[in-house]
């Protein structure tokens, strides 16, 4: 009988993001089922890009499942939580859109995924909403301008109101920091909805700064619209400003990212378009300029076009802070979810497009079965019956506590996950099953092709889940499709995991005695001056050759972000850790010194590069691709880890 998979082979490790850009995603939690589905707009319903699964309503806990599991699949290290704030300063109180007392439902569904280090939220203060809190507590009429001068409403308005019940509604673990200090980001102050602003602005913040301190022990820092600085000219000078957001807007202004002496802030968007672009009345009907398309800004190009635009801008400009507008905005046509809209390539394309850029180490990813891409079902509809369903015949149920799982599965039927990120190397595959039949067979599709089929063991019941192992397989870097069989059916599936399971690896060299290490995790100068082993000091050495990590190996040698290394020409001079994508420069050839075989702790090895140099220390510390021959410079000792 095949023992269950250990428990690290199937457990979500955090994103790391270390000397890398930071994305998060501007999340809304304020909808119900027919919001998201459509709209009426001048008299005409209007579709919007409708969500996979139903219904899509924030008061039932599957809809907080549902967003922390495609997060958690997006690998999100932050997501962004707006507050609009609260009528009331009662703790009780969860009435109102975007009333930030309702997060605790987001806490309590990362508790029941098993997540709680996995992802952090950040405060994003929806300013224009302040203004009608502000109307609602003074009994103004509604559209009244907030004066900013007026220090008693900094206090009743924005702190009680607004920012404090964020803060205490989600607990300080999950709190996103910045130089270990919370981060607020602070939304437009236009003209629209206040005035006073010059001279006033800096005031607002120290004293939001001030109370927060005295309440929490810390103070905030925050990033602020672009308004701010426009408006007030005294806002950049509150010490706790970090950054400068100038946000997105149609047609063309898909992204910005906006420095701050070393911290960049930024925003891109997937797509966009003003609902008064539908509005047959409005002034705006049909008016391309309230439109961002989805396939390039100009139209010309394939969906998914726009955001990748933005997130490669994103990289270029070495963001410190990107904000992803915004994960569910179903209302401005602008999401990320997972949605059955048939202009997607498919439904987690967004999904996927976000992992591509947020988790370069591909170490782990969990799969959710009812979430797949693509399927087939041999039966019509969900014959589960379940409340929380997806869209089409895949059949699923609900499990206790909280997910789904694929149910009812019949001999042939499959579940595929379309374009998978991989950086090069070894990875094994594991399923979370039920099955009350002996040697039902699954089967696993690495891009069409199968691995062995693997008998299942039976579990007690249709409602006791065990774990087993699918197989290993090498893969090289970019785009993959996974597809689990169902050969005999009678099985229930919860979800596939994938795990890098190549060794990392550490070199300290035998010219200093130092361990070699990439400054920041990555993206830096790499340099042999360490004299103990963290995290920096260690190498995802990607096997291409798969199996044992062995004498005349060609690797990928990933730092600590999941940054490739790189002989910059193929050799012969610098090494760079700045690529995302492995081509020949980033390949390496293990030459093992003291024998063949498979590569143990305390070997000694020499890196050659593609063109045939070597590894070189130097002097200095430095390491370089310079070396034509083997000696001490080119000769380090190996340390072998996991992942």
């Amino acid at each position: 009988m095949r023992a269950a998979v250990p428990s690290a082979d199937i457990t979500l490790q955090p994103v790391v993001t270390d000397n890398l850009p930071v994305f998060t995603s501007l999340t809304a939690y304020n909808y119900t089922d027919s919001e998201a589905v459509s709209t009426v707009l001048g008299g005409a319903t209007v579709l919007y890009d409708a969500p996979l699964f139903y219904p899509f309503d924030s008061s039932t806990p599957g809809w907080w499942d549902n967003l922390v599991a495609d997060l958690l699949q997006a690998r999100l290290p932050v997501v962004m939580f707006a507050t609009r704030g609260t009528q009331t300063t009662s703790p009780t109180d969860l009435n109102g859109g975007l009333n930030p007392r309702q997060l605790s439902q987001m806490t309590t569904a990362l508790q029941r995924a098993g997540a709680t280090n996995l992802l952090k939220l950040a405060c994003f203060v929806d300013n224009p909403s302040m203004e009608g809190i502000y109307t609602s507590f003074h009994g103004l009429p509604g559209g009244t301008v907030m004066d900013l001068s007026v220090s008693s409403d900094w206090n009743d308005v924005f702190w009680l109101r607004g920012v404090k019940p964020w803060f205490d509604t989600v607990p300080s673990q999950y709190w996103y920091r910045v130089n270990n200090r919370p981060v607020i980001q602070w939304w437009s102050i236009a003209q629209k909805w206040f005035s006073n602003q010059q001279g006033n602005t800096s005031k607002l913040l120290q004293f939001i700064s001030d109370s927060f301190n005295t309440a929490y022990g810390v103070r905030p820092v925050f990033i602020i619209d672009q308004t701010w600085e426009s408006l007030d000219s005294t806002a950049l000078t509150q010490p706790d400003v970090i950054g400068v957001n100038d946000w997105f807007g149609p047609p063309t202004k898909s992204y910005t990212y906006t420095a701050l002496g070393s911290f960049i802030s930024g925003t891109a968007v997937a797509g966009f378009i003003n609902p008064s672009y539908f509005d047959s009345t409005s002034s705006n009907y049909h008016n391309a300029n309230m439109v961002i398309p989805r396939n390039k800004v100009d139209g010309t190009g394939v969906n998914g076009d726009t955001f990748t635009a933005g997130l490669d801008a994103a990289v270029a400009a070495n963001s410190t802070f990107t904000v992803l507008e915004g994960f569910n905005d179903v209302r401005e046509w602008a999401g990320l979810y997972r949605s059955a809209a048939s202009a997607w390539s498919s439904p987690g394309q967004y999904i996927n497009l976000i992992r591509r850029y947020s988790d370069l180490r591909t170490v782990t990813l969990r799969l959710e079965a009812e979430s797949c891409d693509e399927y087939l079902d041999t039966t019509t509809g969900n014959s589960s019956g379940e409340v929380d369903q997806r869209s089409g015949n895949l059949d699923i149920r609900a499990l206790t506590g909280s997910g789904w799982a694929v149910t009812n599965t019949a001999a042939g039927e499959w579940v595929q996950f379309d374009k998978i990120d991989f950086s090069p190397g070894n990875y094994r595959f594991a399923i979370r099953y039920a099955t009350t039949t002996a040697n039902s067979r699954m089967r696993l599709y690495v891009d069409g092709v199968a691995l062995p089929d693997v008998p299942l063991p039976a579990t007690t019941s249709m409602n006791t889940f065990d774990t087993i192992s699918l197989g290993q397989k090498t893969i090289g870097w970019g785009t993959h499709t996974l597809k689990v069989m169902f050969v005999d059916g009678g099985v229930d599936l919860d979800w596939l995991f994938v795990k890098k399971v190549d060794p990392m690896l550490t070199i300290k060299s035998t010219l200093n005695g130092f361990y070699v290490t990439a400054e920041r995790g990555g993206n830096n100068v790499i340099i042999a001056n360490r004299t103990a082993i963290g995290g920096w000091e260690q190498f995802s050495a990607d096997d291409t050759n798969g199996g044992t990590l062995s004498a005349n190996d060609v690797i990928n040698l990933q730092a600590h972000d999941g940054l490739l290394l790189s002989a910059e020409g193929g050799g012969g001079g610098q090494l760079s850790v700045n690529r995302r994508r492995a081509g020949g420069w980033e390949q390496f050839t293990v030459v093992k010194l003291n024998g063949s075989g498979a590569l143990v702790n305390g070997d000694s090895i020499a890196l050659r590069t593609v063109n045939g140099q070597y590894l070189t220390v130097t002097s200095t510390g430095q390491v370089n691709c310079s070396g034509t021959s083997i000696s001490a410079a080119q000769t380090f000792s190996v340390t072998l880890g996991t992942q």
